[in-house]
């Protein structure tokens, strides 16, 4: 496990907690037990005939790589619904037609504190009658606090290199095998 920002006990303010299994935290002062479990994201492979939505992140971690539509899941939210309204808050663009992909770890690292992640990616379409800009692609409205710029990119041309995150690239690699 990765350092974490906790040094005293958030129950009894005792110093010093054991960090047992890699994701479990424990008070020896007081017994009192923290789990960091594994937290769930989704990301959108958004296809438009043989290009795919690429976002340039806008912040870190991973600022100025591509990434995908996509974020954390919300308490009380499917793993699909936070697809829907991370596509929709990110680029303006309502989906249909989501299929799974797979389930990939992750660490993602955020304002100091690494969160151990299982990123779900799916493949999407937007969603029938969308705008269209002049090049024929579904026109984005892109939120600048998330992305610097949004690129449709030829399913070949993708550079893997540039990708953000391990999970994303797995992802990738993992849905352009499956076309054949």
């Amino acid at each position: 496990m990765h350092r974490f920002p906790f040094r005293f006990c958030p129950s009894c303010g005792a110093e010093g907690i054991d960090l047992l299994r890699g994701h479990e935290f424990r008070c020896p002062a007081c017994g009192f037990v923290y789990f960091h479990n594994v937290a769930a994201a989704v990301g959108a492979i958004i296809i438009h005939g043989e290009s795919l939505l690429c976002l340039v992140r806008a912040n870190e971690p991973a600022r100025g790589k591509v990434g995908l539509p996509g974020g954390f899941v919300d308490p009380g939210e499917s793993a699909e619904e936070a697809l829907r309204r991370e596509c929709l808050e990110e680029t303006g663009l309502e989906i249909s037609g989501i299929a799974l992909v797979g389930g990939y770890p992750n660490l993602y690292e955020f304002a100091g504190v690494p969160y151990l992640t299982c990123d779900f990616f799916f493949t999407a379409a937007v969603a029938p009658g969308s705008a269209l800009d002049i090049s024929g692609f579904p026109a984005v409205r892109l939120d600048l606090s998330e992305a610097l710029e949004a690129r449709w990119t030829r399913i070949e041309a993708l550079d893997f290199g540039a990708v953000a995150f391990p999970s994303m690239r797995r992802a990738l690699r993992d849905w352009k095998t499956s076309l054949g």
